[in-house]
Formats: C-alpha cells, sequence, structure tokens
C-alpha cells in the first residue's frame, strides 16, 4: 500500500511540474458572456489542463481548462508628459 501511495504522490508532482513548465498556451475559443459599459466577462477555451485558470474538463479537443475573467476597457487614454521647463 505504501508503494502505491508514493507512486501516487509521485505521479502527480510530475504532471504539475509539466503544468508548470509549458510556457505556451494554445486559445480554442473566447466567447463574451456578459458586456456592459466597459466590462465583459469573457469565457476562455484552453488546450490542456491549467489549473490555475480555471475549470478542467474533457471537450472536442481533448482535455482543456475553461477560464471565466473579467475584461475592463479603458474609455479615454491621456498621456502625461514632464514639462519643458524643469
Amino acid at each position: 500500500m505504501l508503494e502505491i501511495q508514493n507512486w501516487y504522490k509521485i505521479k502527480t508532482e510530475i504532471i504539475f511540474l509539466k503544468i508548470e513548465m509549458s510556457s505556451e498556451r494554445e486559445l480554442l475559443c473566447e466567447q463574451v458572456i456578459k458586456e456592459n459599459g466597459n466590462f465583459k466577462i469573457v469565457r476562455r477555451w484552453w488546450r490542456g489542463w491549467y489549473p490555475e485558470l480555471g475549470r478542467l474538463g474533457f471537450g472536442l479537443q481533448g482535455k482543456e481548462t475553461i477560464q471565466e475573467i473579467t475584461v475592463i476597457k479603458a474609455s479615454k487614454t491621456i498621456e502625461v508628459k514632464r514639462a519643458k521647463n524643469e
């Protein structure tokens, strides 16, 4: 029984290491769920499993991560420059 528990612990550590090491993530789809002015709630589907991003599941592309985030767009952007006299 100890051998199985140790194997499971090592196996899960290897899986999490693989997830953290993969720096390139492939975005499969992005859908706007709600939009109100400058605020949007977006649902994204990523290929592979990334527990830090959201829910894990199986989809048409195999292993997928489903992420829901709130996006805030700037309504106006201004640029501030230092005065020439100073």
